[in-house]
């Protein structure tokens, strides 16, 4: 499992940059549709049932 690197400073300590209203709007526009899926809509487990087991963790069904 990679190591996570996290910043020396306390992230409240850290400065960040204030952005306008429109340059917020503008970074988020990318986000407005929504989630997006790389393939296509399949009903190959529809009416089918899945049952995760997991090692010493729950059993989802």
């Amino acid at each position: 499992m990679p190591q996570v690197t996290y910043p020396k400073e306390q992230m409240h300590r850290i400065r960040y940059t204030k952005l306008t209203e429109r340059q917020i709007g503008d970074k988020l526009v990318a986000t407005a549709a929504g989630p997006v899926s790389a393939s296509e809509y399949s009903n190959v487990l529809a009416g089918r049932s899945l049952r995760i087991v997991t090692d010493n963790g729950p059993v989802l069904n």
